[in-house]
């Protein structure tokens, strides 16, 4: 596209159009060309298979040629073998035959058979004259009982075109119909030959004793090649017939060769299409030509009509229209480039025009003027180009006029903004002082703060203590109690003791020397008693003691508790209060470091607005300066 674009405008506008021109007719001639081939392929593949339906009705008239003629050879021997006793049959004499098949000689023997009193058998004057009257092979055969054996026929032996037997078995389906006195009648294909084959049986005494057959040719293909020669298909296209085995039944070249080996019979072999189009290769090697196979199936004959001819001679109009259309394109690539020319001419002189003018403009010169008096797109363009100058003298007039006044405002800018810098500077400062001594007094209220809870946790615990002093004292008092009790029942068992060491030692007084001994130990035993009575005495006293001071202590403790609770309280609250007065301070801390950071963007926005005025007014001098490239001493005509 750059190499496009560095061209010059009329080149560019030829080669533009010239292409359009050349793409328009190919594109309308490719068109025509594939509609004509289109047409041309339709029309032709009617035409060639009404052809071949023709060349079908040729053969069926051919067939039905054939098989009139051999009934009515067939009626006129009935009625000659039919006169009143025209044909006997002399049982008594008997003629042998000796017949030589194939290298294998065989012999039999048959009745003598009377036409008219002359005898047939091996009759040739007699079969001559068949011959001559039916102008159709004539075979006649006597009956015998494992089927029919030959009387005479007009068959030359050395003649491959028709079926000749010596004898016929009954089990072939002729001998059944004949044996039911029926006629039998068929198409049968010998060597190539298609042969009509009528069997009539023979009656002699109202009895069957033998029977005739009559052939001809169904097809003479010596009558057809002749016709079918003269038959000619875009110059060089020709007729075949070929078999379903491959068999050229006819063909200007090949006949009676094979087709099997080429490829076009194996394509329209594994068609199931009665109708097929094919194209091939004729040769088929590297230097044949394309060509058209049409076909038809002949169902019954069992052979394949077939149209051949040149793919090229079909196309050959639709070439030379090729060559008109490129004709055509080159004649009208020649007539749009004269025709261009001129008009680009004109075209390229009114750019260039305008390219002076814009070179003008460029060069600082307002005054240029673009004279065109047309009323096209050019004249247009050249109007809109003058106003665009007009319109462009008055904004560099303004221009001017508004980087004076900038320049002016830029420098009350920057004397401002100079100012404000130096107060916010000023307030940066204050207020960094502030924020240092708001961090201070944070942590001096954090530090009480945990003072305070240390305290209330210490003033908890004590509580706790005093009233577990208080559960002991109650639990001491009531032990003590319980001691006294047990003390008094000891005191009464030390005087029952007592009691009892006295009885002792009554009556060891009066057992005598017999009772010293006793004495003793209940003396002994009543000092004991006694002992065990002053000291629960004196334990006693020491509990009730003990229980008057126990009382005195509890009364005591019940008196400090509620103090000590009281005192924790209000250390309680304390905390509580510091923990508040903490976060007051922390937020008047944050408040003060965001006013810092305001502060500081202030100064360094009013620094920045200070930059931005000198370079707004350096930027306003160097408009001023800019603006002095234009000259406007003339004045502009707008045409």
């Amino acid at each position: 596209m750059k190499s496009l674009n560095n061209i010059k405008i009329g080149t560019r506008l030829k080669i533009l159009v010239g292409l359009a021109i050349i793409f328009v007719i190919s594109l309308l001639g490719f068109e025509t060309y594939i509609v004509n081939k289109r047409v041309i392929t339709r029309n032709t593949d009617l035409q060639v298979f009404s052809n071949i339906d023709q060349i079908s009705d040729l053969i069926d008239h051919h067939l039905i040629s054939g098989k009139a003629q051999i009934h009515d050879a067939m009626l006129i021997l009935s009625n000659t073998l039919g006169q009143s006793n025209s044909l006997t049959i002399n049982k008594g004499n008997q003629v042998l035959y000796t017949e030589d098949i194939q290298g294998n000689k065989t012999s039999y023997n048959t009745y003598q058979w009377n036409f008219k009193g002359e005898i047939i058998n091996k009759n040739k004057e007699f079969i001559k004259s068949f011959d001559m009257n039916a102008g159709v092979k004539v075979t006649m055969y006597q009956k015998y009982k494992d089927g029919y054996l030959l009387i005479f026929s007009n068959i030359d032996r050395a003649d491959q075109s028709f079926v000749y037997q010596s004898t016929l078995a009954k089990s072939l389906p002729e001998i059944q119909k004949i044996e039911n006195g029926e006629k039998f009648e068929t198409l049968k294909i010998v060597n190539g030959n298609y042969i009509n084959y009528l069997c009539d049986p023979i009656w002699l005494n109202g009895e069957i004793a033998g029977m005739v057959v009559l052939q001809n040719k169904a097809l003479d293909f010596s009558v057809l090649s002749e016709i079918l020669k003269r038959k000619k298909y875009f110059e060089d296209g020709f007729v075949s017939l070929i078999r379903n085995d491959g068999y050229f039944l006819y063909h200007p070249e090949l006949q009676g060769l094979q087709a099997n080996q080429y490829n076009f019979f194996k394509q329209l072999a594994k068609s199931t299409q009665e109708q097929n189009k094919i194209e091939f290769l004729w040769p088929e090697n590297e230097s044949g030509k394309t060509k058209f196979f049409y076909s038809k199936y002949k169902t019954g004959l069992d052979f394949y009509i077939t149209i051949i001819f040149d793919k090229g001679n079909l196309f050959e109009s639709l070439n030379k229209l090729v060559i008109s259309i490129l004709f055509a394109i080159t004649l009208a690539v020649l007539l749009f480039f004269a025709i261009i020319s001129a008009f680009s001419k004109k075209l390229v002189g009114n750019i260039n025009q305008g390219v002076n003018f814009a070179q003008k403009v460029s060069e600082g010169d307002l005054s240029a003027t673009f004279d065109l008096n047309q009323k096209d797109e050019i004249g247009v363009l050249a109007n809109a180009l003058n106003n665009m100058v007009v319109h462009l003298r008055s904004i560099v007039d303004q221009v001017n006029v508004s980087s004076t006044n900038i320049a002016s405002a830029s420098q009350e800018i920057n004397s401002g903004s100079q100012q404000l810098s130096q107060g916010a500077n000023e307030q940066a400062a204050s207020t960094e002082e502030i924020s240092s001594s708001m961090e201070q007094m944070v942590a001096n209220i954090h530090q009480n703060t945990n003072n305070a809870i240390q305290t209330e946790k210490i003033s908890r615990k004590s509580s706790e203590g005093m009233h577990t002093v208080l559960n002991s004292a109650m639990q001491n008092r009531r032990s003590i109690i319980n001691i006294a009790e047990k003390i008094t029942i000891i005191n009464e068992i030390a005087f029952q003791t007592n009691i009892l060491a006295l009885n002792a030692a009554v009556e060891a007084a009066r057992a005598g020397e017999h009772g010293r001994g006793f004495a003793v130990v209940a003396n002994e035993v009543r000092r004991l008693a006694e002992r065990s009575k002053f000291a629960a005495q004196e334990i006693d006293e020491l509990s009730r003691t003990s229980v008057d001071v126990n009382d005195e202590v509890a009364k005591l403790m019940e008196q400090i508790t509620p103090e000590i609770e009281r005192t924790s309280r209000l250390v309680q609250e304390i905390a509580t209060s510091s923990l508040e007065q903490n976060s007051g301070a922390e937020q008047v801390n944050s408040a003060i470091q965001q006013l810092n950071l305001v502060t500081q963007q202030n100064a360094a926005a009013s620094e920045e607005l200070a930059s931005s005025a000198q370079q707004l007014e350096f930027q306003a001098n160097k408009l001023k300066e800019n603006i002095r490239f234009f000259q406007k001493e003339s004045t502009i005509l707008i045409k």
